[in-house]
């Protein structure tokens, strides 16, 4: 007898609801419990991490304890087209020649992604925002504190800030 496969959004609402329970699944699991192929769990797996729905572990996944809000480096792997678009909009407002300040956070960290070649002075307090900035020889990048010295090695730069 065929049985009808579930779809996706299917599985993903049932293992956040079983994240709740478990709060730790493994991608082997995921696969056996569901009856599909591990690349299929696999993807799951990576659907509900980069959209900021669970936190990607060795194996598997962990559920987001929702009361708390994630730290830097785990909204930083969330690959989010809102993110995305919100720098994209801030993008519009930064022009040669200016002078501006750029805070922490993981958006203005991708817009700091989109503004290699423009002639224009940052500040920033953020070393994820310098380390971006880092890869191109404009727009000058001055942090509250120092200044980055573009000419040196990442690897003196990973020194310099330890």
């Amino acid at each position: 007898m065929w049985r009808k496969k579930m779809t996706q959004e299917k599985r993903l609402i049932e293992i956040k609801q079983m994240l709740k329970d478990k709060h730790q699944l493994s991608t082997r699991f995921l696969a056996s419990h569901f009856k599909v192929s591990f690349d299929t769990a696999r993807r799951d797996v990576l659907r509900l991490t980069t959209t900021g729905q669970a936190i990607r572990i060795h194996g598997g996944l962990m559920e987001i304890n929702q009361n708390d809000v994630p730290d830097f480096l785990s909204r930083n792997q969330i690959q989010s087209p809102i993110k995305e678009k919100m720098a994209k909009v801030a993008k519009r407002f930064i022009h040669p020649g200016q002078f501006d300040f750029i805070g922490p956070s993981t958006t203005l960290c991708q817009l700091c992604n989109m503004l290699g070649g423009i002639d224009l002075q940052i500040v920033t307090n953020s070393i994820d925002n310098a380390a971006a900035l880092m890869r191109y020889p404009l727009p000058a990048v001055s942090m509250l504190g120092g200044e980055i010295k573009k000419k040196r090695t990442p690897y003196l730069f990973c020194l310099l800030f330890r």
